[in-house]
């Protein structure tokens, strides 16, 4: 394919792509393991022991990948039937490039962000320990 051809109106925004869909699989696994990944996330923040931490930390994650996720499978299912105009080759760039947007943030936020939340909270729980109490 011709590196040119790739950046022209005319063939990304063309009405019907037509049928052959190489990354049709590399794509439906994306989606799947995007929405596999919101209710991880949700069963995770349900079982841990620093609830309060984790929602506040990972806010809408799980609506957010599940959205996308769903979203993107609709743009496949609209690309593998070449409907006219649902079927447009940006949507699906859009929706994966969202899609690789979510699971970075999402894995910068765990591996960065959430130590730093979680050892705040336990220092701020040490020092409750010594601080005066009512009556």
């Amino acid at each position: 394919m011709d590196p040119i051809k790739l950046f022209s109106p005319s063939y990304l925004f063309e009405v019907t792509p037509g049928a052959d869909f190489m990354y049709f699989w590399p794509c439906l696994i994306l989606f799947l393991i995007l929405i596999a990944g919101g209710f991880l996330t949700k069963y995770m923040i349900k079982r841990s022991d620093n609830k309060k931490t984790l929602k506040l930390v990972f806010k809408n994650t799980t609506m957010n990948f599940v959205v996308t996720g769903a979203f993107g499978l609709a743009a496949l299912f609209f690309r593998d039937q070449n409907m006219p105009y649902l079927a447009l080759r940006p949507i699906l760039i859009i929706l994966t490039i969202i899609s690789l947007y979510l699971i970075g943030k999402t894995a910068y936020i765990y591996l960065k962000v959430l130590p730093k939340h979680i050892e705040q909270k336990m220092k701020s729980e040490e020092m409750k320990k010594y601080m005066p109490r009512g009556r």
